[in-house]
C-alpha cells in the first residue's frame, strides 16, 4: 500500500486554445483527507513502537521516490499504481 504521492506538471485552461496548457509549474500532492496526515496507527488506535518507526521509514521512502522523479522533470502518480 502507498501513500499516494503525485508529482505533475501544473496546467491552466487556455480560454483562447480551448484546452488546458502546462504553465512551467509543478505539483507535489497526496490524495485529500478530511483534516489530518495519519501515518501510523490511525485506524487501530495505535501501534507499538517498532511499527510506527517502519511506518514513517515508508512515508519518507515514498516521499524520496516522488523527489527523484520531480528531481528528473518527471511526471508520477503513486496512488494509480
Amino acid at each position: 500500500m502507498r501513500f499516494g504521492f503525485a508529482v505533475s506538471k501544473d496546467k491552466k485552461w487556455d480560454a483562447a486554445a480551448k484546452c488546458s496548457v502546462e504553465n512551467g509549474k509543478w505539483l507535489v500532492t497526496l490524495p485529500h483527507q478530511c483534516d489530518e496526515w495519519h501515518i501510523a496507527g490511525e485506524w487501530s488506535g495505535g501501534v507499538v513502537l517498532e511499527q510506527a518507526v517502519v511506518e514513517l521509514k515508508r512515508f519518507i521512502t515514498e516521499a524520496q521516490e516522488a523527489l527523484s522523479y520531480l528531481e528528473r522533470g518527471e511526471e508520477v502518480d503513486f496512488d494509480d499504481e
